[in-house]
């Protein structure tokens, strides 16, 4: 496991009710398939490539140094969750970032999971089965095509569907 890796499980473990981040690690059981509300199947996924995908990404900000949501949030959330929810079939990826002006490495790992989950509570809280979020943490620059709001805290993929 790596150290990344190790705090981020830290950080995820001191929220209550925080999605569990997976990492790279390979599905629990390959191939199996989560039942969510009115008998949909979700199969297992990773995030693995979905920093290549750009179609359907979400920037969701946060204030400089911050791990919660805050207003600024909520417009990127309602239309994350409008589209999360039209299309039940298809998994999202929640990807935490952390900036090298808000902290050292170990602090920013914390921060970028701290978002993370942030997001994915929200989201859940909301009305997305847990079993369509995976929260990770991610290097804050992967888009190529767009220009990267210097506010993007946390950047949510639609996966394609299945």
């Amino acid at each position: 496991m790596t150290r990344a890796a190790l705090l981020l499980g830290m950080a995820l473990a001191a929220l209550p009710g925080a999605v569990r981040a997976q990492g790279n690690a390979p599905p629990a059981s390959t191939g199996s398939a989560n039942t969510g509300p009115a008998g949909l199947t979700h199969p297992s996924f990773d995030c693995i490539g979905a920093e290549q995908l750009e179609d359907d990404a979400f920037a969701i900000p946060f204030a400089r140094g911050a791990g919660t949501l805050a207003a600024a949030a909520d417009g990127a959330l309602e239309a994350l969750f409008a589209r999360a929810s039209a299309e039940p079939t298809r998994s999202l990826c929640i990807f935490g970032h952390a900036g090298p002006q808000e902290g050292g490495a170990t602090a920013n790992t914390r921060l970028a999971a701290r978002r993370a989950a942030a997001v994915a509570e929200d989201l859940a809280k909301r009305g997305l089965p847990r079993e369509r979020l995976r929260a990770e943490i991610r290097v804050a620059a992967f888009a190529r095509s767009a220009a990267i709001p210097a506010g993007r805290s946390v950047t949510v993929v639609l996966l394609p569907a299945p």
